[in-house]
């Protein structure tokens, strides 16, 4: 049986692994002095709240609604510029980008918020409206596709329009031009040049309250940070100068702010971040933030888990939650399809969600809190105000702090945690613990080869996840019987807790119906908070571990 646990952990390990400057004079034209003050204070809605994510500077009124499906990389990265810059002042573009999910969003939007809106067929129809408020044209450089993250960059700071050479003419013809310095046609040889000038040239002028790392093939996620005017740019950690240069961009940029966007690779890319003191937020894939971050702060409340009624039993207990919500991407799109299922509200669920949404995306995070059911309950997600691996992170009391008010204003007394090393020491937890009112704790992705449950030192339950994320859901059924014949030859005479962290990108909550509906009389299934309940029981009732 811990043959089978360490060969599913193996695996899902090695899949986790698999995965000059230029003399040019100064770029910012037309920079603000603002740059710091999407962080200053209260916002809409919510006495003494200073926001950890930057957010838009009014809550939208009406919008220009463009269906962007089917158009080219060129004119994605050119309207998405455009859509951040008009919404550095007030959210006035919103577009449909890949599903239906977009015009849901945009329909309570205007059912819950007001927002009016208007439909442009035309993308060039939709610059004409805007032409006015643009200092001029950006050019990025095909050859060297991540120019399109530092013409981002620049576009936010100095209000211009980012463009293909392809796309030029077109723009020109809008009576737009290139702003002086702002061809990188041929301009950079290599990542390392140009963000080694990014960071001499650029960064000084940009918000200093977060970065991002974006892949410059995603075009998602692009109005919020030009918008923001965030420093966006992609080095590889797996090539030794853009790796050097990462951790010099780590040690030069403030400790304890988001890193945005998507590491190329998760594992390392978290290590490297967290040793940096940055915690790393997934946003690739999330659309319209440049709108929905104005919206006000949603008020939001769940049920939680009392003292365990009635008798512990010489029975397994087993409890399902769902993973990735700490994904922003993952919470706006992904998990509004799983919300849907119709099994959903029938079986005892627990949902990791991003409480960053209170900032990013209030409607989607106040949509889940309001159609809830008493099955449903939310877990604050890996790790907490961002992703980070504890052990790594030299500030994690101030880590902590951060999270707090967030944790506080989702309503949530439990939290998933992840570590690199499949451990969490227990001072990890205390600074948890000792910085939170937590009910339980969450531990990993990925099974190791304890038993599963146990209690830190000053007493917190903690719950590992017994499933091999990177393995499809039909590792389940497998998983109960391995937990079966340890119980029966390890822990006879007690009671034992399962506790399945369910992959929430490939599992439906159908499936896990299928699952539980076919356990027999030796299973109990409990909500997640309420296993926790259930470990305090059998604790204070004195069962042997």
């Amino acid at each position: 049986m811990k043959t089978t646990h360490l060969l599913m952990l193996i695996l899902a390990l090695a899949l986790a692994l698999s995965a000059c400057a230029a003399n040019e004079s100064t770029p910012v034209q037309n920079a603000g002095d603002d740059n710091e003050s999407v962080m200053g204070g209260a916002r809409i809605g919510r006495d003494e709240w200073t926001p950890v994510f930057p957010r838009a500077q009014s809550a939208p009124e009406h919008l220009y609604i463009y269906d962007a499906r089917g158009q080219s990389y060129e004119m994605l990265i050119m309207l998405t510029s455009l859509q951040g810059v008009v919404n550095q002042t007030e959210p006035r573009i919103y577009m449909i980008h890949t599903n239906e999910v977009d015009a849901f969003w945009l329909s309570e939007m205007e059912e819950d918020y007001g927002v009016t809106s208007e439909t442009v067929e035309n993308p060039w129809d939709l610059l004409d409206i805007f032409a006015d408020e643009l200092s001029g044209l950006i050019v990025y450089d095909p050859d060297l596709l991540a120019s399109t993250d530092l013409a981002d960059t620049l576009a936010g700071i100095n209000g211009a329009l980012v463009v293909s050479p392809d796309l030029l003419a077109q723009a020109q013809g809008h009576g737009l031009e290139i702003l002086e310095g702002m061809d990188f046609r041929g301009r950079f040889a290599h990542n390392v040049e140009m963000f080694t000038w990014a960071m001499e040239n650029v960064w000084p002028s940009a918000n200093q309250n977060a970065i991002c790392f974006l892949n410059p093939v995603v075009y998602t996620s692009r109005d919020y940070l030009v918008s923001n005017k965030i420093l966006t740019l992609m080095l590889d950690m797996h090539i030794p100068d853009e790796r050097a240069l990462l951790e010099e961009v780590l040690a030069q940029t403030p400790p304890n702010i988001p890193i945005l966007g998507w590491a190329i690779d998760e594992l390392l890319g978290v290590i490297i971040f967290s040793e940096g003191n940055k915690f790393h937020v997934a946003t690739e894939g999330a659309r319209n933030m440049s709108v929905t971050s104005g919206l006000p702060f949603p008020e939001l409340s769940q049920d939680h888990a009392g003292p365990f009624a009635g008798q512990l039993e010489n029975k397994t207990y087993i409890a399902f939650a769902y993973t990735d919500g700490d994904n922003v991407a993952y919470s706006l799109d992904a998990l509004y399809h799983k919300w849907q299922d119709p099994a959903r509200g029938q079986i005892p669920l627990g949902w990791e969600i991003t409480f960053n949404l209170v900032d990013l995306g209030p409607m989607a995070i106040r949509y889940f809190y309001e159609t809830k059911t008493d099955m449903d309950m939310f877990i604050g997600p890996a790790c907490g105000i961002g992703y980070i691996y504890p052990n790594r992170y030299e500030d994690l009391d101030t880590f902590v702090s951060m999270t707090k008010p967030y944790m506080e204003a989702a309503d949530m007394d439990t939290i998933w945690l992840i570590n690199d090393d499949l451990t969490l020491a227990d001072d990890a937890v205390l600074a948890y613990t000792g910085g939170m009112d937590l009910l339980g704790i969450f531990l990993d992705y990925w099974p190791n080869l304890d038993k599963g449950f146990y209690f830190a030192s000053d007493g917190t339950p903690v719950l590992r996840s017994q499933y091999t994320y990177l393995i499809g859901p039909e590792q389940i059924p497998g998983i109960i019987e391995t937990k079966k014949v340890e119980k029966d030859m390890l822990y006879p005479d007690s009671p034992f807790f399962l506790f399945i962290g369910v992959n929430g990108w490939a599992t439906s909550p159908t499936y896990v119906k299928e699952i539980i509906d076919g356990l027999g009389d030796e299973y109990v299934v409990l909500r997640p908070d309420e296993m926790f309940a259930a470990m305090d029981k059998a604790y204070d009732d004195g069962w042997e571990f």
